[in-house]
């Protein structure tokens, strides 16, 4: 857990020049990092130690992180529409399962793991995705540098 909040935290700020320039990207990336620092609080606070902290963390960090993606959604969109779509069912399935949780309702294993893991798989996405146009940008300056 500590490792991928670090990662969230770091890919939050590190990729600020791949976004759009929008306001809402900027809450997106701000929500992205909260969450991965509340990913933090939950690795360092074990449940069976220090429940608090662990709930607190994961609450904070769940919500932010399916807010995030829905914030991202509309911030690529209209630019890259199916990306957007799949952050927009990534964070609205989050939010889901976090309304589950909370309630109650379901088993809360699959619940929790419903909250977590489509927001989870979407930043994994969204960090390929942004390596692979990288990597393209590169090649075609390759390209165009050797004509």
């Amino acid at each position: 857990f500590v490792v991928v909040g670090a990662f969230h935290w770091i890919g939050a700020i590190a990729t600020y020049r791949a976004w759009p320039r929008r306001w809402l990207s900027f809450v997106a990336r701000a929500l992205l990092a909260l969450s991965g620092a509340f990913l933090v609080v939950v690795g360092l606070s074990p449940a069976n130690l220090k429940p608090y902290p662990h709930v607190l963390g994961a609450m904070v960090g769940l919500v932010a992180l399916n807010l995030a993606m829905i914030a991202l959604a509309g911030a690529i969109g209209a630019a890259r529409r199916w990306l957007g779509g799949m952050a927009l069912v990534a964070g609205t399935a989050g939010l889901l399962g976090f309304a589950l949780l909370v309630s109650g309702t379901g088993p809360p294993g699959a619940t929790e793991r419903l909250a977590d893991y489509p927001g989870a798989v979407m930043v994994i996405v969204l960090g390929v995705y942004l390596l692979v146009a990288a990597v393209s940008e590169g090649r075609r300056r390759l390209h165009a540098g050797a004509r």
